[in-house]
């Protein structure tokens, strides 16, 4: 007799067959649940997409607006050192971040609903004054 040897037979073969057989099942189901996850990730990203030409088009039109409004100060205000006008700068553009944050997020939400994307698309593009990209 040899340590550590066994001795199988047919049987023991098909039980250790039928074993792995559930296994691999259980993994295949298991990957197609993470594949059904990618998809719809994907998908989501993929709606989302369809949005960023108007997100672009908020956050630009949001940063004009403070830009001007910065410059208008400038010029009224007079001769400002370099660092208070870096700082007035960041803060400007900081409150146009705040500003499309919520609009923005409120735009990514709605497109995943398909009946309600074209509409809340264009409501946004009409209160932004913005026009879709092939229109201009």
């Amino acid at each position: 007799m040899l340590d550590n040897a066994f001795c199988y037979d047919i049987d023991d073969l098909g039980a250790v067959v039928e074993a792995s057989l559930q296994e691999r099942r259980k993994a295949a189901t298991l990957a197609e649940k993470i594949v059904e996850q990618e998809v719809d990730s994907a998908c989501y990203r993929l709606r989302s997409l369809d949005v960023t030409p108007v997100v672009t088009q908020i956050q630009g039109r949001i940063a004009e607006i403070c830009h001007g409004e910065l410059e208008r100060y400038l010029r009224k205000a007079g001769p400002r050192d370099e660092e208070e006008v870096r700082e007035l700068k960041s803060m400007v553009a900081r409150i146009a971040g705040k500003i499309a944050h919520p609009l923005i997020t409120q735009l990514r939400a709605n497109s995943q609903d398909p009946a309600n994307r074209e509409a809340y698309v264009s409501t946004i593009r009409r209160i932004f004054g913005n026009t879709p990209p092939d229109s201009k």
